[in-house]
């Protein structure tokens, strides 16, 4: 089967963070199928006769929330064949919902499961397909142990104070419901985007010297000073570190890319992998108290047969599971369901 990826440039190429250009390079690689890899500025390269040319049965987009520079690629939707749009960033539903190549696309693949994103995008897009990959895949060969001594507590990295929106979908009236009953005051209509992350980093902030805490300055993949060997190595290093699903319980790239290093995670599980996770991480929530959350780091840390024990049993699963061969199989599997 011939398969056209049509990927945005500067997330799965050219920032710093280089977890999905790995991933998309192994797959064209390594694919029991033809791929062919295209990014966002190569639009001048192709027209409409040369993708036809390679007797594509597919095209993938891979975006970040909206198409961006993909839609100079919009002439691909008059070959007659399925076309999907697969976005790290979906949950940003009133950017990508009004994104003209969005509603064209015959569908949307998920980079890794989350059921209350779907159930949203079936209520704004009722006909189209939805699929998923299996997780947010890493390169076990730059996330991996690299033996380090645990000289830090708890380590925190990426975005923290974030302000977004609040989406009119069921999920969003769901969260904002159980925010206001637990807390007893309204919601504000741009809440952070990432509340147990700046929740933790604020309890911490009160403790004095009681642990050893790395918090590294607020970035994303585009600016951040640590990335691939040098955040995993880094990660390797702490007995905790912090990821959390967002409002919009996603299993976003973090809870990977910790338990390949061999750092246990602390944060909330992914609703869609509970599986995988639960009692192999330090669960804690937003809606705990900050005494509650304390109380869960200090038995973690004061347990540390234990607490080896799950960060062991979780990283040899990722490894094992969510490698880059497994995301190759995986995507295979996926792509080539879409085209029967």
């Amino acid at each position: 089967m011939n398969i056209i990826l049509i990927a945005e440039k500067n997330h799965y190429r050219d920032w710093k963070g280089k977890t999905y250009f790995d991933i998309l390079t192994k797959y064209a690689l390594s694919s029991e199928n033809n791929v062919q890899l295209i990014f966002s500025d190569q639009y001048s390269e192709f027209n409409i006769n040369i993708i036809k040319g390679f007797n594509p049965h597919i095209v993938v987009f891979f975006t970040t929330g909206s198409a961006g520079e993909i839609h100079f690629f919009d002439y691909v939707f008059d070959i007659g064949i399925p076309i999907f749009l697969c976005g790290l960033d979906v949950f940003h539903f009133d950017s990508c919902v009004a994104c003209k190549t969005t509603q064209l696309c015959n569908g949307l693949i998920h980079f890794g499961k989350c059921s209350k994103i779907e159930s949203c995008y079936k209520t704004y897009f009722p006909n189209k397909i939805q699929t998923s990959f299996k997780g947010r895949f890493i390169n076990s060969n730059v996330y991996k142990d690299y033996h380090n001594n645990k000289d830090i507590d708890i380590l925190i990295y990426g975005s923290r104070n974030v302000p977004v929106k609040l989406y009119n979908n069921t999920m969003e009236r769901e969260y904002k419901n159980k925010y206001e009953n637990h807390h007893q005051i309204q919601l504000l209509d741009k809440p952070n985007f990432y509340p147990l992350r700046e929740k933790v980093e604020h309890i911490l902030s009160n403790t004095g010297d009681k642990y050893r805490v790395c918090i590294l300055p607020e970035a994303t993949i585009f600016n951040q000073i640590y990335a691939n060997e040098e955040l995993s190595n880094l990660i390797n290093r702490a007995h905790l570190t912090l990821a959390c699903t967002s409002r919009m319980d996603v299993p976003f790239a973090k809870y990977f890319e910790i338990a390949a290093s061999y750092s246990c995670i602390l944060g909330n599980i992914p609703t869609d992998y509970t599986e995988l996770f639960t009692n192999n991480i330090v669960e804690i929530t937003e809606w705990m108290t900050d005494d509650e959350i304390l109380s869960k780091i200090d038995s973690a840390l004061e347990n540390k047969k234990e607490l080896y024990e799950k960060t062991r049993r979780l990283g040899d699963r990722v490894h094992a599971e969510y490698n880059l061969a497994a995301s190759v199989q995986n995507m295979d599997e996926v792509i080539t369901n879409l085209c029967k």
